[in-house]
């Protein structure tokens, strides 16, 4: 199963608030997902980009999450339009830790953000993978 997200700036003013609500119960109810792709959109253009760089409750994934979270079957994660706000990077965390048979995990940032880039892929080789054949390929165009 392959599940495709967007994630506009109506979602970035609360964030946390619709993740614990939407996202969580979404990805729940997909046990057997295998492929996910995510078009982020936090900032681009938004009247809330504040309330998306400036995370208040980071700690939301490790609240609402089960402890025994886990996408058993996740093989393959796209996310593109990345900023690498921090709730951008909470989610990629919290995917890569939670499972195991990952192979592939590719992100490719938006294209006005140039200045973060590094600081970016740095933080994202620090994330601990479930998975020992984890790839992490940093798209840039």
């Amino acid at each position: 199963m392959s599940v495709a997200m967007y994630m506009t700036e109506d979602t970035a003013e609360h964030f946390e608030q619709s993740s614990s609500c939407n996202f969580m119960k979404f990805l729940g109810g997909v046990p057997l997902l295998e492929r996910l792709i995510g078009h982020i959109y936090f900032t681009k253009g938004s009247s809330h980009t504040s309330a998306a760089t400036e995370a208040t409750d980071l700690a939301f994934w490790a609240k609402e999450c089960p402890k025994d979270c886990t996408f058993k079957h996740l093989k393959c994660v796209t996310m593109t339009d990345m900023s690498g706000v921090p709730h951008e990077m909470m989610l990629i965390k919290f995917v890569l830790a939670t499972s195991p048979v990952l192979e592939e995990m590719s992100i490719s940032p938006y294209v006005y953000v140039v200045d973060c880039r590094k600081n970016m892929l740095i933080e994202l080789l620090k994330f601990r993978r479930a998975s020992g054949q984890a790839k992490i390929l940093f798209v840039q165009d």
